[in-house]
């Protein structure tokens, strides 16, 4: 058992391995030998996301904002943002911040994103040059209908751009069948690495066509071109990150990507059945639209979130939902990382000790009142 369980939307559990190699030796990333985990880091997450002669990964020192960010600040033309939750309200605010300034389409978060509204909306936006979306809304577990946007794009002639920071890895995801020009990921998240590098796989023709990025050190184009004649990024690098994450994703690679999508549903399967024989109510999402790694349910009555976060950390589990989602009086749980069902089940029964000793504490409180 670990000693420490993450059921919180990120930073995840890792593997003992993984973690193990951050104490490589230290290394200079202008030599061949890192340059070596870098392109061997950069062929497999390009090979196994279905982007083989099409596109490149490149990879920052950042969180996933930091990929969002590279990928805006490339972007010139007409972008809409699809709008449905917290982290699609954030591209448009690092867009603005960028000065972008992106159109918009929202829609409500719980009910996610129409394919057939966007495409309808975009006979009245002529013009439009790039559609942003986010892939997994992570504070909701809505999943956006990836492949319809993408053959959306694909007929209109639109760059889609695809926030996939927590849901590559969970779900169904291909950048030629999807039609993805570009897209963000993290190493953390369902990749099972250390927080701390962020990637953007983006199509080849599109790279070689970039104008001059916004920023300095986001710049998309300027970060390729290094790689392609070097070997290794522009500025030092985190190199015991970057190993770390070549040992991840060789084990994504390893296990197949639909056999990791086939474990993350399981996995939330089974802490969905756990919670409602706990008593749980689930929040209703379109079916087509759940999420593989996320369970959203309201807030059980008698206990606040802060009474269940603390009495699940005593016994070395960490939960978080932001504060939005409190308000709503929903609660939410996430599957991702390097976790397995008995974790899932030892969560359930913390979860279940957490309850009854609240309860118990409640209803000894009233007896001492009367």
């Amino acid at each position: 058992m670990k000693s420490r369980l993450l059921f919180n939307p990120g930073p995840t559990n890792v593997h003992d391995d993984v973690r193990r190699a951050l104490l490589a030796p230290d290394t200079c990333h202008r030599e061949e030998e890192f340059a070596a985990v870098v392109a061997g880091l950069n062929e497999d997450l390009v090979r196994v996301l279905g982007g083989e002669g099409t596109h490149a990964s490149i990879p920052f020192v950042s969180s996933g904002t930091g990929a969002n960010e590279a990928i805006l600040s490339s972007i010139y033309g007409r972008l809409l943002v699809l709008v449905a939750g917290t982290y699609s309200e954030r591209i448009v605010q690092v867009a603005q911040r960028l000065g972008v300034e992106p159109e918009t389409l929202a829609f409500p978060p719980l009910a996610g994103i129409d394919a057939a509204a966007v495409d309808a909306a975009l006979d009245g936006r002529t013009g439009i040059t790039h559609l942003f979306v986010v892939h997994h809304e992570t504070t909701t577990g809505v999943i956006a209908p990836l492949r319809d946007l993408g053959e959306i794009c694909r007929r209109r002639g639109i760059l889609l751009a695809v926030d996939g920071i927590s849901s590559v890895g969970a779900h169904p995801f291909h950048l030629q069948r999807d039609h993805v020009a570009f897209c963000s990921l993290s190493a953390n998240k369902c990749l099972e690495s250390i927080p701390g590098v962020s990637f953007v796989l983006a199509r080849l023709d599109v790279l070689e066509t970039l104008p001059v990025s916004r920023s300095y050190y986001f710049d998309l184009a300027e970060q390729w071109r290094s790689l392609m004649n070097s070997g290794t990024t522009r500025f030092t690098t985190a190199t015991q990150i970057f190993r770390a994450a070549r040992l991840a994703v060789r084990r994504l690679v390893e296990e197949g990507y639909e056999h990791r999508v086939a474990r993350y549903a399981g996995l939330r399967l089974r802490l969905l059945e756990g919670l409602a024989g706990l008593g749980f109510v689930p929040v209703p999402i379109p079916s087509s639209k759940e999420s593989n790694l996320h369970v959203l349910v309201h807030q059980p009555p008698g206990i606040s979130y802060a009474e269940l976060h603390d009495g699940l950390m005593e016994r070395g589990i960490t939960i978080y939902c932001d504060a939005a989602t409190i308000e709503r009086g929903h609660l939410f749980f996430a599957t991702m990382g390097a976790i397995d069902q008995t974790d899932v089940d030892h969560f359930l029964q913390a979860l279940r000790d957490v309850l009854e000793e609240h309860t118990m504490r409640r209803e000894q409180a009233l007896e001492a009142r009367t």
